[in-house]
């Protein structure tokens, strides 16, 4: 595995923190990893912002990092981007709950794919 310091030197320090933050979601870095890359590194957190915002990663960075001292402001943004995705993903469940049920009651089996 790539390390902290090759990960620094070839993505930068706010690709870095994303990265681990990944690690911590699976479990191959501890939260003290990235606790203490964040305290000895200069962030510039609106960038991480965009940077997991682009990528789709708001949830997987908000659950690692929420514990973690960082700016109000991204923690908040990120807290309400969550819990917007979620009402989203809410939505959708209910959606498909409605589809199949339908489908189901006109005889036809369905098998729902997500791709």
């Amino acid at each position: 595995m790539i390390t902290t310091d090759e990960l620094k030197r070839d993505f930068g320090t706010e690709i870095s923190v994303i990265v681990l933050a990944c690690r911590v979601f699976v479990g191959t870095a501890t939260e003290d990893e990235l606790a203490i890359f964040i305290s000895t590194n200069n962030i510039d957190w609106q960038k991480v912002y965009t940077i997991t915002r682009i990528h789709q990663l708001r949830p997987v960075v908000y659950k690692v990092l929420y514990r973690i001292d960082f700016p109000k402001e991204i923690k908040d943004k990120l807290q309400a981007d969550c819990m917007h995705i979620a009402m989203h993903n809410q939505e959708h469940a209910r959606e498909l709950t409605r589809i199949y049920d339908q489908l189901d009651k006109a005889g036809v089996m369905a098998i729902p794919y997500k791709g």
